[in-house]
């Protein structure tokens, strides 16, 4: 079932009695997108697919004009990122990626879970609440989110818009689609053009 995400100053408020959607790190989903980053005085923005399946994950990055610019692979040990005309890059973890390539300190499944504001009980993160109980911010180690609207998916709420600050860094993500899918899938053909 695919759920549209309309991110915009339209989306109704959320009710006092709504529950954000619980997504368990074992559900394979696919969430589209479109994501800008800030780094210092340069920045891009792009759409996104990504696919995530526990600890396998893969990401397409397409340009303005919707061409795949950049695909990235993570499995537990290995991860690859491809980009049109470059020789494929290969590391051992996602984190060392991010921090090497968008110099961000932060792993792909704390991104995530950052991202669709799961697993926020943890005692390292300072969680404010709006008046209607749903997550509004949340301070993480260099890392402050802010959750700036919601959208009812499959009977629960998960965030439409959310800005990310860390060190240096700034990412706003507009989250269009999210979908539980079946295990196994691959990436939508947009990626095998790399």
């Amino acid at each position: 079932m695919v759920v549209a995400l309309t991110a915009c100053s339209g989306l109704p408020p959320v009710p006092a009695n709504a529950q954000l959607l619980v997504v368990p790190d074992s559900t394979p989903w696919l969430l589209r997108g479109r994501m800008a980053l800030q780094q210092g005085d340069s920045g891009w923005s792009a759409h996104i697919i990504w696919l995530n399946e526990g600890e396998l994950s893969g990401m397409c990055v397409l340009g303005p004009l919707g061409s795949a610019v950049a695909e990235l692979r993570v499995r537990p040990g290995l991860v690859l990122l491809r980009q049109a005309g470059q020789p494929p890059l290969i590391m051992q973890s996602a984190k060392e990626l991010m921090q090497r390539y968008f110099s961000l300190d932060i792993d792909l499944p704390e991104l995530r879970n950052l991202i669709l504001a799961q697993h926020l009980d943890n005692p390292e993160i300072a969680l404010q609440r709006s008046s209607t109980g749903m997550p509004e911010a949340v301070l993480w180690q260099d890392w402050r989110v802010q959750y700036l609207r919601f959208q009812e998916v499959e009977g629960g709420y998960l965030p439409a818009r959310v800005v990310i600050h860390g060190p240096e860094v700034r990412l706003k993500l507009v989250l269009e689609s999210w979908a539980q899918v079946e295990s196994g899938r691959t990436l939508p053909s947009g990626c095998q053009g790399l």
